[in-house]
């Protein structure tokens, strides 16, 4: 037909003409409006569903046709599909590839327990003097544990493993149990069954126990290794190498004097100062420096005296003997005696004999 002169036709995928379609369509290769010219298409399970057919010179000068195919390569019009509702996005979509939807849920669109499976926790809350939570409910929120500065435990506290206590105090009635104590400050009374002590133990104050079988020992193997005695004064300890009892005084460690088994006391080179010493019988020699004899009773004497004065007697001398100046003296001015010689009496006498010289 000779009107279609200069309008040559094409086939489109979308009627804008900006992507055609080649595929199954033959020309005649005549100029259109001359007699034999024509453009053929051969419809087969891949041509698109609508194409549309338009003057190459011109544009929107044709129309669309809808052929039976069972594959489409592309929509005449891209479509926008989107997502509403507890979700939002959205993606274009014309057939000729897959689209993809970012997704994403809007705020406070999930009920927790109603929109979800599984546990949760809706909100931490502490227990007063006992645990305490800041930060224990909302969206967005940290929540933090801890113990606040006193805590109070209204039954047991049961610890698998141990309670450090940094510079602070435990306050308790009782302790049950078998302990373990780096360093323990107990102010008042404290009522233990056993204690068992690996260290060193120090008591600032007095140790009051109980009026029974006590043991404690004081055994050191050497004289050198006896403490400082001005430190530990008023202190007993028991040397194993000189088999004696020391007690601390003056800054020294004192002697103790030792009843032997045998039942003698001391070891013979000890000097004793004492007050009145009441027996029956003195077995040995006695020396007496500067010291006197007195008793109300008899003192038998079957060996030899030895001094440099001796006297007899009270309220004046009855009989003196002294190796100073030579004299041997019965009776005084001021004494009267009563000799008896082989049974019979002898007069009191007033005078002095003198021997020697």
């Amino acid at each position: 037909d000779s009107s279609n002169s200069g309008h040559p036709i094409a086939f489109y995928l979308d009627a804008a003409k900006s992507t055609g379609y080649s595929t199954g369509v033959t020309n005649s290769g005549i100029s259109a409006g001359s007699s034999g010219s024509y453009v053929e298409i051969t419809v087969s399970d891949d041509t698109p569903t609508v194409l549309h057919y338009q003057c190459t010179a011109h544009g929107y000068m044709g129309n669309s046709v809808q052929v039976n195919s069972s594959v489409s390569t592309k929509l005449a019009t891209a479509r926008t599909i989107g997502l509403s509702g507890d979700l939002s996005g959205s993606a274009t979509f014309d057939g000729s590839a897959n689209a993809t939807i970012s997704a994403s849920i809007q705020a406070n669109s999930v009920d927790l327990g109603t929109d979800t499976v599984g546990d949760y926790v809706a909100s931490i809350s502490g227990t007063a003097n006992e645990v305490e939570v800041t930060n224990g409910s909302g969206e967005g929120s940290t929540p933090q544990v801890g113990l606040p500065d006193d805590v109070t435990v209204s039954n047991s506290l049961k610890v698998g493993t141990g309670i450090t206590a940094q510079g602070g105090i435990i306050t308790a009635t009782t302790f049950v149990g078998n302990g373990d104590f780096v360093d323990i400050d107990v102010d008042g009374h404290t009522d233990l069954d056993n204690v068992s002590v690996a260290g060193v133990t120090t008591f600032s104050e007095r140790i009051v126990g109980a009026a029974t079988t006590n043991v404690i020992p004081f055994l050191y193997s050497n004289i050198s290794d006896l403490p400082s005695a001005s430190t530990y004064h008023g202190a007993f300890a028991h040397v194993h190498a000189t088999g004696k009892g020391y007690y601390a005084h003056a800054n020294n460690w004192i002697e103790l004097v030792n009843k032997e088994t045998s039942g003698v006391t001391g070891t013979g080179v000890e000097n004793y100062n004492v007050g009145v010493v009441t027996a029956t019988t003195f077995d040995g020699d006695i020396n007496l420096d500067n010291n006197n004899i007195t008793g109300s009773g008899s003192v038998n004497i079957t060996g030899i005296i030895t001094a440099a004065a001796l006297n007899v007697g009270t309220g004046g001398t009855v009989i003196s003997a002294s190796a100073e100046t030579g004299t041997f003296a019965i009776g005084s001015a001021t004494t009267s005696i009563t000799a008896t010689l082989n049974g019979g009496a002898i007069p009191s006498i007033g005078l002095v004999i003198a021997l020697g010289g």
